[in-house]
């Protein structure tokens, strides 16, 4: 895993140590379960009238970005809903990528059956 530049900024607001710490716990779950490649994340938490929101932009390493929004009445709350859509997204995106990947791999195949038979 390599992160060049990782970043939790408040919006008009002094976060605290803990959820720093928290922030960085979870998203680093993510990024060892999917065993993606990070350049750089950011998190930032800013105070609406009566909840908090939580964006988190992350950039991998094939020029990809994503960028999540969580909302909750409670900080880590938002956090955890942004962090499970960032989730969610790196999931299928895999996905996609390993389906691509094998339709690659049966259309060789295929190609190599077609002229094996000739």
């Amino acid at each position: 895993m390599i992160i060049l530049t990782e970043q939790t900024v408040g919006k008009n607001l002094d976060l605290g140590v803990a959820f720093r710490k928290y922030s960085k716990n979870k998203i680093y779950e993510v990024f060892s379960k999917y065993s993606t490649r990070v350049i750089s994340y950011k998190t930032t938490l800013e105070k609406d009238n009566y909840s908090y929101k939580v964006k988190l932009k992350v950039n991998l390493v094939n020029k990809i970005h994503f960028e999540t929004i969580g909302r909750a009445k409670n900080a880590n709350r938002a956090l955890d809903i942004a962090v499970a859509l960032f989730s969610k997204r790196v999931r299928r995106y895999l996905r996609k990528i390993k389906k691509q990947k094998i339709g690659r791999i049966k259309n060789s195949l295929e190609k190599i059956e077609v002229f094996n038979q000739l």
